[in-house]
């Protein structure tokens, strides 16, 4: 049932936001907003910038804290 993937998807990465996580070239930073089309790829506040891994396609998340 596609409805019930979404709507578990949705659940699962706000349950994500102000967590810990690595980066896989070793920033360590935090998620701070998910977008809705885009569940697997978080914003990550790293120091004092905000990396969009939607469009930074080169980085992903390597471990969550």
């Amino acid at each position: 049932d596609p409805e019930l993937v979404q709507t578990f998807i949705q659940n699962a990465t706000q349950i994500q936001v102000g967590r810990k996580v690595r980066l896989n070239d070793g920033r360590v930073g935090e998620i701070v907003f998910c977008e809705q089309n885009y569940p697997t790829r978080p914003w990550v506040k790293v120091e004092e910038s905000i990396l969009h891994l939607t469009k930074e396609r080169h980085l992903h998340i390597s471990d969550i804290f």
